[in-house]
C-alpha cells in the first residue's frame, strides 16, 4: 500500500511541465483574450469582467524587461534547487551504505526507497532548470536592446 501511494504522489508530482512558467506580455494579452472571447461566446459576465480587469492590468503593468527579470531571478532558484535535490541524494547514498554496513534488511530497503524517491526529485528539478532556461532565453531575446 505504501508503495502504490509513494508511487501515486510521485507520477503526479513530477509530470512534465512543458509550459513556459513566465510568459511574455504578447503571450499574456494573447492568452486572456482568447479567454476572453470564450467568456463572451458562453455568456459569463463575471469571467468577462475577471479577464478584462487581468487584460487592464498585463497592459498597465506588463513588461518585457520586468518579465525578463522574473525569468532570472526564476533560473536562480530553479539552479539552487537543483543543487540542494544533488545534495540530497549524495545524502541518501551515504546513508543506504551505512545501511548496508549494519546489514538490516529493513533499513536497506527504507534508504534505497529514500534514494530513488530523491532521484526523481532531482530529474524534475533539473526538467524545472530546463523550462527556466528557456524561458529566460526566449524573454531576454524579447528585449528590444
Amino acid at each position: 500500500m505504501k508503495k502504490l501511494l509513494l508511487s501515486f504522489i510521485l507520477s503526479s508530482m513530477f509530470t512534465s511541465n512543458a509550459i513556459a512558467e513566465i510568459q511574455s506580455c504578447k503571450e499574456q494579452k494573447k492568452d486572456i483574450e482568447s479567454k476572453l472571447a470564450i467568456a463572451k461566446e458562453n455568456k459569463n459576465i463575471a469571467a468577462q469582467n475577471r479577464l478584462q480587469l487581468a487584460l487592464h492590468k498585463v497592459n498597465i503593468y506588463c513588461t518585457e524587461e520586468r518579465q525578463a527579470n522574473r525569468a532570472k531571478l526564476n533560473l536562480n532558484k530553479k539552479e539552487q534547487k537543483v543543487k540542494d535535490k544533488e545534495w540530497d541524494v549524495e545524502q541518501a547514498k551515504h546513508d543506504l551504505a551505512e545501511a548496508r554496513l549494519e546489514g538490516r534488511q529493513d533499513k536497506i530497503r527504507k534508504k534505497e526507497r529514500k534514494l530513488k524517491k530523491n532521484m526523481l526529485e532531482l530529474e524534475n528539478a533539473k526538467d524545472e532548470l530546463k523550462n527556466a532556461k528557456d524561458d529566460h532565453k526566449k524573454l531576454s531575446n524579447d528585449l528590444p536592446y
